[in-house]
């Protein structure tokens, strides 16, 4: 179920009893709800400790990812392709709807991305097995963007820029760190891992401190030289937080979260099996 700590994991309440384990939390940006994505079901609150389960998603199996457009309409991907919540009609209506198919040859949808175009002008990018597609018209119709994962889905997607001019996107396959920075047309390999350090089970990534922590089966790796935002380069990760390894077994990272405390103080998350890590900007 969900279990909420007020004390930063000193203690813990349990507030809701989910019959699959919750993989995301999401605060919207556009509408004032927080959501939570578990295996088939999707959960919203407005305070953290009263959570209401949402409909419309059944014959999905797993539930992927969650994003939101300018207008605070919601998308989910999943296994039975793209469902979008209509923000407007939650008081009467409070139902997903899914979407037009996306394509003849699979329905099986992966990471998610809001991608701001203009004033007014927004997109919704779904990562498949066959490319990354995007919709403008709150899924009535999906275009194939061109862009290239390496043939392999995208399973995350993160804008780690703090200028809307000059987005610098990350998405990560299970092996690959893609990155497609301002006007570029396409995402371009930031690091294989398969090829660095034999691994292909990349699961969660987070940009914190000016750095990019990303966590696999073998534990959490960052890069070693701070150029996420040069174009035209490969860019090394190495292994750290050796701290999370447990009696020289390899640690596992969960989750990965940037909460800011207050105006002047970030911390990294790091959650494991029963237990949470927090890592400062001095330690990391």
């Amino acid at each position: 179920g969900l279990l909420l700590s007020r004390d930063f994991g000193s203690s813990w309440n349990s507030i809701r009893f989910v019959e699959t384990p919750v993989h995301k939390f999401y605060r919207a940006v556009n509408n004032p709800f927080i959501w939570a994505v578990g295996a088939n079901t999707v959960l919203l609150a407005t305070d953290l400790e009263n959570w209401f389960e949402t409909s419309g998603l059944t014959g999905a199996q797993f539930i992927r990812d969650i994003t939101e457009d300018d207008f605070g309409n919601m998308y989910v991907s999943t296994d039975k392709g793209v469902y979008w919540f209509e923000i407007g009609l939650i008081n009467n209506f409070s139902s997903w709807r899914q979407t037009q198919p996306i394509n003849a040859f699979t329905t099986d949808c992966y990471g998610m991305f809001h991608f701001s175009v203009a004033s007014g002008i927004d997109e919704i990018w779904v990562s498949t097995e066959i490319g990354i597609f995007k919709t403008m018209d709150q899924g009535q119709t999906w275009r194939d963007t061109n862009m290239s994962t390496q043939g392999l889905p995208a399973f995350q997607f993160a804008n780690i820029s703090d200028n809307p001019q000059l987005p610098n996107i990350i998405c990560t396959t299970r092996k690959h760190v893609l990155r497609k920075l301002g006007a570029e047309t396409d995402f371009t390999v930031l690091a294989n891992f398969e090829v660095q350090h034999n691994i292909f089970d990349i699961w969660v990534f987070e940009y914190f401190s000016n750095k990019l922590y990303v966590s696999t089966g073998k534990g959490v790796y960052s890069n070693a030289i701070d150029e996420l935002f040069i174009a035209g380069i490969n860019t090394a990760f190495v292994r750290v937080f050796p701290g999370l390894d447990i009696n020289g077994q390899t640690g596992i990272a969960f989750g990965l979260d940037s909460v800011q405390i207050n105006a002047d103080t970030s911390q990294l998350f790091i959650g494991q099996e029963n237990k949470i890590m927090v890592a400062s900007k001095e330690n990391v």
